[in-house]
């Protein structure tokens, strides 16, 4: 009993030694929301696990009520009050902050928007998941940039050029003209990201010359993709194959598609696919994640385009006899990574083919599914003992021809194995 009073007394004490040395949470509430405003928002939404009061300065909303008529809210002056209560919100001096936008469409239809912004003037606007799941009716997005003159309407108040960073989370069907109409007006946005948008069933962005990074992840029911963005340099999709069309992206350099959701409620189409392969044929950075590709002996030969650096996780099922025959050496390929093979064979095909299609290959590494990463080389059946002399762990395996073995060597916090990728 008195070894349990003390420690409640010793307990006691240093929560009072902490509440003495925190002379910052003691502030004028004022001046904490001038701290939290220079903090980019990820670090301010740390605070709040400081205590109850951190907390309700991050996350206590603003409340904004806004009504417009149902027959009316596809025009410019249904738009406008969500224009004004958005561009208000951006122009206040909190960050980070929350809003939270009511907008009563009917008597049974209320769209529901949380609106939170950073000091790295990004905005992310959170379309309520549950009234989603509620209603789950299909929708398309057409986004695009307008050219705006001086004199336009909305950009006395907005605020929106100075929007770098928008986040689009489970967008429902009540938004499809709001979202475009306020996409049209961030003038000078550089990343765009939707997220659980699960009705949306087509999307197509049509951005000036600003906007770098577009992210599509987790929606379920997407079928077709059509981007033109002069600018953009990075595009990620995570999600079931949709049909993607780009055009105008010259600047594109870093492509991640990750489809091993498979094909969904779509049709397959091979064609498609090989259209888009070609189409990315300038970019440096190409991942591909969990789908399958068969390359088909009766086809017409493909072209390799010109990788520098290409990711393959699993599930590639690859015909590599055909693929000796027909395919072009991959004269730009310089670094691949290969993660998540489930059949050792599948995944020595491969490798011997790369190693013999990629002339400048400068590494090449496999990761297990125990997250241990391996420097691959491959030796002649006479050079056995030169595996012997590296230092971190290694494993040899017989090549599928058996004229060869790759030697497998593990990478350490000091880095890789001296040796490098060698070709016979």
């Amino acid at each position: 009993m008195l070894n349990s009073l003390n420690l409640e007394q010793k307990e006691i004490a240093m929560e009072d030694r902490n509440r003495s040395h925190d002379i910052i949470s003691s502030l004028p509430q004022d001046i904490l929301l001038l701290i939290v405003s220079f903090l980019p928002l990820k670090e301010a939404v740390r605070t709040s696990i400081l205590s109850s009061l951190w907390r309700r300065l991050v996350w206590t909303p603003h409340h904004v009520n806004l009504d417009i008529d149902l027959e009316q809210r596809t025009s410019n002056k249904a738009n406008e009050g969500v224009f004004r209560a958005i561009g208000a919100f951006l122009r206040s001096y909190n960050n980070p902050e929350l809003c939270k936008l009511c907008v009563g469409l009917s008597k049974r239809e209320k769209l529901i928007i949380l609106a939170t912004k950073g000091v790295n003037k990004e905005l992310h606007l959170d379309f309520s998941e549950e009234q989603q799941v509620m209603t789950n009716d299909h929708f398309n997005l057409n986004l695009e940039v307008i050219c705006q003159s001086p004199t336009n309407h909305f950009s006395e108040f907005s605020g929106f050029n100075f929007l770098k960073t928008l986040h689009l989370r489970s967008v429902t069907h009540l938004a499809e003209n709001i979202v475009p109409s306020l996409f049209s007006n961030f003038q000078f946005l550089e990343c765009l990201k939707l997220e659980k948008c699960i009705g949306l069933r087509r999307l197509d962005v049509k951005a000036g010359g600003f906007l770098e990074s577009l992210t599509v992840v987790d929606c379920p029911n997407m079928s077709d993709i059509t981007l033109s963005a002069p600018a953009l340099k990075s595009f990620s999709y995570i999600g079931i194959l949709p049909q993607i069309q780009l055009k105008n992206v010259s600047n594109l350099v870093d492509v991640m598609l990750d489809m091993r959701d498979g094909i969904g409620l779509n049709q397959f189409d091979c064609e498609e696919l090989l259209s888009l392969l070609a189409a990315l044929k300038d970019v440096e950075i190409l991942t591909l994640s969990g789908w399958l590709l068969e390359i088909d002996g009766g086809r017409n030969p493909i072209t390799c385009p010109h990788f520098y650096q290409y990711w393959h996780e699993p599930y590639f099922l690859m015909h590599c006899a055909i693929l000796k025959s027909t395919s072009l050496p991959l004269e730009h390929l310089k670094v691949v990574k290969m993660v998540g093979f489930k059949y050792q064979e599948d995944e020595l095909l491969l490798i011997d083919l790369l190693l013999k299609k990629a002339v400048i290959l400068q590494l090449m590494t496999v990761t297990s599914g125990e997250n241990h990463s391996w420097q691959v080389v491959k030796f002649p059946l006479t050079q056995l003992k030169l595996l012997t002399r590296c230092k971190p762990k290694h494993i040899a395996i017989l090549s599928p021809k058996k004229d060869s073995f790759f030697g497998f060597m593990e990478e350490d916090s000091n880095g890789l194995c001296s040796l490098h990728a060698q070709r016979n």
